[in-house]
C-alpha cells in the first residue's frame, strides 16, 4: 500500500509505501513493530492499553523491539519485552487496577 504525505510548511508531498498492518493494525487489535525502539513500543503501548510505562535505564531506549501481535493481552506483550531486553518489570497499581509498569534492569 502507498500513502501520500503531505508537508505543510515547504507545502511539498510525496508518495511512500507502507506496511498496513503497522499503520492501521491497531483498529483490529493488531500491534506490529517491526524494529523499532523501545523507547516508541512504549508510547504505542501506553496509548493501546491506558498505562504509563517507564524504562529506569535509559540506555535501552533504542534497544530494537520486533513483533507481531493480534489481540495479545498487555502482560503477554509485556513478557515478550522483558524477554528480548533482559529487563525485568514491575507494575505498579491503584484500586486493583495496573497504572503503571516499570522495567529495569
Amino acid at each position: 500500500m502507498q500513502q501520500l504525505i503531505y508537508n505543510k510548511e515547504n507545502e511539498t508531498n510525496k508518495v511512500k509505501s507502507f506496511e498496513e498492518q503497522s499503520a492501521v493494525g491497531w483498529k483490529d487489535n493488531i500491534l506490529v513493530f517491526d524494529n523499532e525502539p523501545l523507547e516508541k513500543v512504549l508510547i504505542k503501548l501506553q496509548r493501546t492499553f491506558g498505562v504509563q510505562f517507564e524504562l529506569t535505564d535509559k540506555s535501552f531506549n533504542s534497544k530494537k523491539i520486533k513483533g507481531n501481535f493480534k489481540n495479545a493481552s498487555l502482560w503477554t506483550i509485556t513478557e515478550v519485552i522483558k524477554k528480548a531486553t533482559g529487563l525485568k518489570y514491575k507494575s505498579i497499581k491503584e484500586n486493583n487496577e495496573t497504572k503503571k509498569i516499570v522495567f529495569y534492569k
